[in-house]
């Protein structure tokens, strides 16, 4: 009777550990459900309602240009999310979810202004030969990394006054100097989440 029921057992666990290996695949990934591959272009909703389009940015680096270009790839991260990424254990499997603290007026570095599809991130206080490693547009419940980074350029003039209408704040992230670009509504800074 014990040998029957051990082998029952066994051929249960066996059914199930198939099972688990076919549901998740080589390549699956565990945080699919919040990131994926958006596009080409980063799209804003402004206060008020109105959109705004970004197919192209530059910055202002201290009176050097520099510029990103989001067609070659843009990330999508859901931030409307509780962040899981400090949990022990299953936190190694979760994204990090901006919070308050990486928008501290002391991490502001520039304002961020969008005319004819393209944004201008005024960054003129920092010191020319600054190098950042990605750009990243935070609005309504998603962050949009740029996967380029921005390189210097001299394809483009700086521009004589403000490049269009301001749309926003440059934060600084303090883990990696990743430049944040806050267009209000955000999730995580205009509600209580």
């Amino acid at each position: 009777m014990r040998s029957t029921f051990a082998t029952v057992m066994a051929a249960a666990l066996m059914v199930l550990g198939l099972a688990a290996s076919g549901a998740a695949r080589e390549g699956d990934d565990p945080r699919a459900d919040y990131i994926d591959n958006y596009g080409t272009f980063v799209p804003l909703r402004l206060e008020g309602g109105g959109a705004a389009t970004v197919r192209r940015v530059f910055l202002n680096v201290g009176g050097r240009v520099q510029s990103v270009d989001p067609g070659v790839g843009v990330v999508r991260q859901n931030q409307n999310r509780l962040d899981w990424s400090r949990v022990p254990l299953i936190g190694k499997l979760a994204e990090d979810r901006y919070n308050e603290a990486d928008f501290k007026p002391d991490r502001s570095i520039g304002d961020a202004y969008f005319a004819d599809g393209t944004v201008w991130l005024d960054l003129s206080d920092e010191p020319r030969d600054r190098r950042y490693p990605q750009v990243a547009f935070l609005n309504q419940d998603y962050a949009y990394r740029l996967k380029s980074e921005p390189t210097p350029t001299n394809v483009h003039p700086l521009p004589n006054g403000p490049p269009g209408q301001l749309i926003g704040r440059v934060f600084r992230d303090a883990a990696d100097g990743t430049l944040l670009v806050l267009v209000h509504p955000f999730i995580v800074t205009d509600t209580p989440f």
